[in-house]
């Protein structure tokens, strides 16, 4: 346990049913200062089985604030890339008024424009 009261390193399995297969996730949590806000903070990891960032469904890093538990800073991550199809895969959030500060986005690890993201966002089909 850290200072905190939180374990390092916890184990996840999830089932995932569109895919039809089983993911397994290696949480870690620890204390860091992101060096961007320069805060000090809890850093939260998600990585795959080849200790890889990643995480299907929500930041494979985020940085939380130890002050008051809010989220500053999240990265979406795919095998070992940045990349996020919905949206910038890369976001700073001043943690006092919760506003944008910066947000890259990325597929597959390449940095794009804003507008090839919105273009690259899966889109619902009605009948």
């Amino acid at each position: 346990m850290n200072d905190y009261g939180i374990t390092n390193e916890k184990v996840i399995e999830l089932e995932v049913e569109r895919d039809y297969k089983e993911l397994e996730y290696n949480v870690r949590v620890y204390s860091d200062t992101d060096e961007f806000l320069e805060l000090n903070a809890l850093r939260e990891e998600w990585t795959n089985h080849d200790g890889k960032f990643d995480r299907r469904f929500g930041p494979a890093i985020s940085f939380i604030s130890a002050d008051d538990g809010s989220v500053f800073r999240q990265e979406w991550y795919k095998d070992g890339k940045r990349h996020r199809e919905d949206g910038p895969a890369v976001k700073y959030i001043d943690p006092i008024t919760e506003r944008v500060l910066d947000e890259r986005f990325y597929l597959d690890g390449e940095e794009i424009s804003q507008e090839k993201s919105n273009s690259a966002a899966p889109t619902l089909k009605l009948p």
